[in-house]
């Protein structure tokens, strides 16, 4: 049986200092109408692994009696255990219900020190501030054995309007971060080193004036990216992927990333603004992680006559940045499981599991579709000072 446990330390960073704060000046100015900020932890994709079984041949009356002990015993165990809402659980976690989230301020402040990706974060760090709605936790992991694992250093993010006496734009802006991130993916598979995908840091700021002339912007970063074990590495600058090493031979930026096999059934090339790695699975190696029941094992490989498995790993940063809005994410860590297996019931009956890939139409992964350290904000009409916006949904 699937495994759950949740851990989060430190969840006390958020609660209960609410009262030490000093209340807002009398004069001070609400958020400028219309403008929102929201950053969190991580989002996530919408695709989840869904497997799903299919019998052919003469099925029925007195075949039943021989085929259905296995399809019970074996095909249904598959494909059970192939269902993932490792998606929807690390949502719960790290996104807009929980409370590694922050919405929008309700009042102007100053400046922050440093810039993009040093700048000072809150401490205190309190949820409900008007003018720093923030959040900060450490230790933050989730075991969905047999199917991934999730582990983070630290995470912690806020949101801000600057007043126009430090920042003439009046720029509101999203910031998030990470650090010491780790993803594995079917961890009880050899080939597939744990953790899948590792990086020391991960950031991402959104920016957005409210001067009525300047546009918004996104920034990203990421240090010491590895994949599969080091087998490729890089880093993200400038909201691009840099310092790209694939099999120990540098490549440098994304541009020069031509498609590599840098072992047996193990494809390295670009996707988008990411790396895309594609690892060729057999049958015994799939069931090697998922921990079923050796009896079942032995009739699943005992009765496979065609096998077509690809786990792909797909990592690199994203921004969407439009004349009034921004959203960014520092690392996006996709893995999909996809492809499709062949049975022969006795002779008599077949059987298919089939497994539809999740990449395309916005996600990167039916398995794990992680968009770590995410910032937005929207640009606002005028100012106010009364007014204060609703919390923004988690994808402005």
């Amino acid at each position: 049986m699937r495994r759950q446990l949740f851990a989060v330390a430190s969840a006390t960073a958020l609660l209960g200092l609410a009262a030490g704060l000093a209340a807002p000046a009398a004069d001070a100015k609400s958020v400028t109408t219309g403008a929102t900020a929201y950053s969190s932890g991580a989002t996530t994709g919408s695709a989840n692994l869904t497997a799903t079984l299919t019998l052919t041949g003469s099925v029925g009356g007195l075949l039943d009696g021989l085929i259905s002990p296995i399809v019970s015993s074996a095909l249904n165990p598959l494909v059970s255990a192939l269902q993932s809402t490792v998606n929807t659980t690390v949502a719960g976690l790290l996104g807009a219900s929980s409370s590694n989230a922050a919405g929008s301020p309700s009042q102007q402040t100053n400046a922050v020190s440093g810039t993009f990706p040093n700048e000072t974060f809150p401490s205190p760090c309190t949820a409900n501030s008007t003018t720093q709605p923030c959040f900060a936790t450490t230790n933050v992991s989730s075991d969905l054995s047999p199917l991934a694992k999730l582990s983070l250093g630290a995470v912690r993010g806020y949101t801000q309007q600057t007043q126009t006496s430090d920042d003439a734009k009046n720029s509101i802006y999203g910031r998030a971060q990470i650090t010491s991130a780790s993803v594995s993916a079917l961890p009880g598979i050899a080939a597939l080193t744990s953790p899948l995908v590792s990086a020391s840091a991960v950031d991402a700021k959104a920016n957005c004036p409210n001067d009525g002339s300047s546009d918004p912007s996104a920034s990203v970063s990421a240090t010491n990216v590895s994949l599969l074990g080091g087998k490729v590495t890089l880093g993200v600058l400038n909201g691009a992927i840099t310092s790209l090493v694939v099999n120990g031979t540098s490549v440098g930026s994304l541009a020069n990333l031509t498609r590599t096999t840098i072992a047996s059934g193990i494809t390295v090339q670009s996707y988008g603004t990411s790396v895309k790695i594609d690892v060729t699975l057999s049958l015994s190696d799939l069931l090697s992680g998922l921990n079923l029941d050796s009896s079942a094992v032995s009739e699943l490989l005992g009765d496979v006559t065609s096998s077509s498995l690809t786990l792909s790993v797909v990592v690199g940063p994203n921004s969407a940045v439009t004349s009034t809005t921004a959203k960014a994410w520092g690392l996006g860590v996709g893995v999909d499981l996809s492809g499709s297996l062949q049975f022969s019931l006795l002779g008599l009956a077949g059987a298919r599991v089939s497994l539809p890939t999740g990449i395309g139409s916005g996600n990167y992964g039916n398995l794990v579709d992680l968009r770590l350290g995410y910032a937005s904000c929207g640009a606002g009409s005028a100012s106010t000072s009364t007014s204060t916006p609703a919390v923004p949904p988690a994808n402005v």
